[in-house]
């Protein structure tokens, strides 16, 4: 609804543009040429888009939004890849924690992970990845092309990934490490969208 469905860049008589916009949402199906009647017909699949976290509903914006109040915290990664995803937290201390991990669970691990942990964890089918860093060939071999980092989040693999220190072999920061422990088992809401430029947005991880 309000798209272009025809203009004319001038008028001879008055000089000035004319768009006719759609008056409804829809798909063009037909279009008369001898009339110039265009027939547009709704015919889209309703899309659900889930909140991500449970909570109690406070305010409903027809057809538009809901407000959704919750008690939890909310930590910031540094980048983030995929779209997003809710689960259990499970923190894993050792590799070999993977071959026990079920599906519903978004894993913790507090050092730097590598192709071969997120190819283990993909086949277990688990819903999402926290670490603190990985090599960059390893993040490449696994989205499967090059990555640019000043929009992410759309990326076409099995499980959002959240880094939260960056590119290279590092450790998840002590007050991260501290906080992802306590709330082990607890459920968590991860979401990898970041962009860097024209307004900066980080990947949010939400602990409840």
């Amino acid at each position: 609804a309000g798209d272009s469905l025809a203009s004319r860049i001038s008028d001879k008589n008055t000089a000035l543009p004319a768009v006719i916009p759609s008056p409804t949402t829809g798909t063009i199906k037909k279009v008369n040429l001898e009339t110039g009647i265009v027939t547009v017909q709704y015919d889209k699949k309703p899309y659900k888009l889930k909140a991500g976290i449970k909570g109690k509903v406070e305010k409903i914006e027809e057809r538009s939004s809901a407000i959704i109040s919750y008690n939890g915290l909310t930590l910031k990664g540094i980048i983030g890849f995929g779209t997003e995803a809710s689960g259990k937290l499970k923190l894993i201390e050792k590799t070999s924690q993977l071959d026990s991990c079920r599906e519903e669970e978004i894993l913790i691990f507090t050092h730097k992970i590598d192709h071969e942990i997120l190819t283990k964890a993909t086949i277990r089918k688990v819903k999402g990845i926290i670490a603190p860093s990985i090599n960059s060939v390893d993040l490449v071999q696994f989205i499967g092309k090059e990555i640019g980092v000043a929009l992410t989040g759309n990326e076409d693999i099995p499980f959002p990934l959240i880094l939260t220190e960056g590119f290279g072999n590092f450790e998840m920061n002590e007050n991260y490490k501290k906080t992802l422990s306590e709330n082990n088992g607890k459920d968590i809401y991860i979401n990898g969208h970041t962009q860097i430029r024209a307004g900066v947005t980080r990947p949010k991880i939400i602990i409840y």
